[in-house]
């Protein structure tokens, strides 16, 4: 039944135009940014020339493992909001279209479709994840061939090609456990909403109020830093470092985790015990 009922979700979500605004979105993004550096190569390879040339690189510099990593840190800022365009509907949805009932009036129950709808949610995120990988590859290697990757900051690394593939995908690995998070609080705002407005800009109002505060630099704002879950959400680049901080790695994993099991867990409980009137 539930397998049925994840089904029909999916159905539900894809006969809705905003459900296609981050497939495209994507694939424009991917498709620009790849595109605007392909014809501005010469001036990007200017910009990491001294680096390569200080030390040994194989193939190209400028190469689909960096152009997809310049991707990484780009859109994964952007990918929050598309993410939310779709969850944060996925409850309010039904509220706005006033079909809470005649989908409850089925013999199944609440738990059943509230898990139908937030694994439609993690589904829809995870496509979204696999479509920015995949599509960063495949148009990245056709405009750019392979070769060694150079990671530009402090301390620069250069990883050699054939040490780069485990790392893309623990990344996006990671990446995709980000997104989930982001999935569960928009998901978990729109069971409070009677429209999905609010839940999408609710979820943006958060995770952006949440990094900046991140990013002050005084003691009142580092003591809270372990707390805000957007002070973990960038931890996959430690994967591309030479010292791979483990610890911080799993310690990342564990509270990210742990604030999507904690969204969901309010959701259930008021969703369950929730009068519905519509």
């Amino acid at each position: 039944m539930l397998i049925q009922l994840i089904k029909l979700e999916i159905q539900k979500t894809f006969r809705k135009p905003r459900s296609f605004i981050g497939i495209l979105a994507i694939l424009a993004m991917v498709a620009l940014i790849m595109f605007s550096i392909w014809f501005r190569k010469q001036d990007t390879a200017r910009m990491v020339g001294t680096i390569s040339d200080a030390m040994y690189t194989q193939g190209n510099v400028i190469n689909v493992y960096f152009v997809s990593f310049m991707l990484m840190n780009t859109l994964f800022i952007h990918l929050p909001l598309l993410v939310a365009l779709v969850c944060g509907d996925l409850m309010a949805g039904e509220s706005n279209a006033g079909t809470w009932r005649l989908l409850l009036i089925r013999p199944v129950s609440r738990t059943e479709v509230l898990n139908a709808k937030f694994a439609t949610a993690l589904l829809y995120t995870s496509m979204l994840v696999a479509l920015l990988a995949g599509s960063s590859f495949l148009i990245g290697s056709l405009l750019f061939g392979s070769g060694d990757l150079i990671v530009t900051r402090v301390p620069i690394c250069v990883f050699e090609e054939g040490d780069i593939a485990w790392r893309f995908a623990c990344a996006y690995g990671f990446g995709l456990l980000s997104m989930g998070l982001i999935a569960s609080l928009s998901f978990m705002l729109s069971n409070f909403a009677s429209n999905s407005i609010g839940p999408i800009i609710g979820t943006m109002v958060i995770t952006l109020i949440f990094t900046i505060l991140g990013n002050l630099n005084t003691p009142f704002f580092n003591a809270i830093k372990p707390g805000l879950f957007t002070t973990y959400t960038n931890t996959w680049t430690e994967f591309f470092s030479y010292d791979i901080d483990l610890i911080k790695i799993y310690r990342s994993i564990f509270v990210l985790a742990a604030h999507i099991v904690v969204f969901y867990g309010i959701t259930y409980f008021t969703f369950i015990k929730k009068d519905i009137l519509t």
